[in-house]
């Protein structure tokens, strides 16, 4: 007993480090339990900020997207064609407006017959080709008057359900 009583200090130098020991390995273990934990929140922030920024590009396409789309009312298709055609100068003398509904969204069809100038006539087709619509049949022919045309066509524009 003498023997061990020599080494007495060492031995619980000893024995204090290798507590130590297990009380640091037991400390870092545990922080880097909660390091990954917050590398892994971390991960899901980046991804649910990515996310947000992939719905905002997506809600400003569809606001880009509803400005060129028509609205879904056959009357407001048929106002913005008369409004655009009086902005312009051009005279309407026949209009008739149908809708075909898809799955995602309408045709808005017309058969319109107007009457104008020709400078007019170009500055409504490229008012109204800047909304999503086409022109599926045209038809022009000399008007009564010197540089008046009479046009004849089928419109198709799209609208957005």
């Amino acid at each position: 007993m003498d023997y061990i009583l020599r080494y007495k200090n060492i031995i619980i130098a000893v024995v204090i480090i290798f507590a130590f020991y297990l009380i640091v390995g037991e400390i870092t273990s545990h922080f880097d339990s909660v390091k990954v934990e917050i590398k892994e929140q971390s991960r899901e922030l980046d991804k649910g900020e990515e996310a947000i920024g992939k719905w905002k590009i997506a809600r400003k396409e569809l606001e880009d997207l509803k400005k060129v789309f028509l609205n879904e009312d056959a009357l407001i298709f048929k106002r913005f064609i008369e409004n655009n055609a009086q902005e312009v100068g051009v005279r309407i003398t026949s209009f008739k407006t149908s809708r075909l509904e898809k799955e995602l969204y309408w045709i808005l069809s017309t058969h319109l017959r107007i009457t104008g100038e020709y400078k007019d006539f170009i500055d409504f087709i490229n008012i109204i080709e800047r909304k999503s619509v086409e022109i599926e049949k045209i038809s022009i022919n000399r008007g009564k008057e010197e540089k008046s045309i009479i046009a004849e066509f089928d419109l198709r524009g799209l609208s957005l359900k």
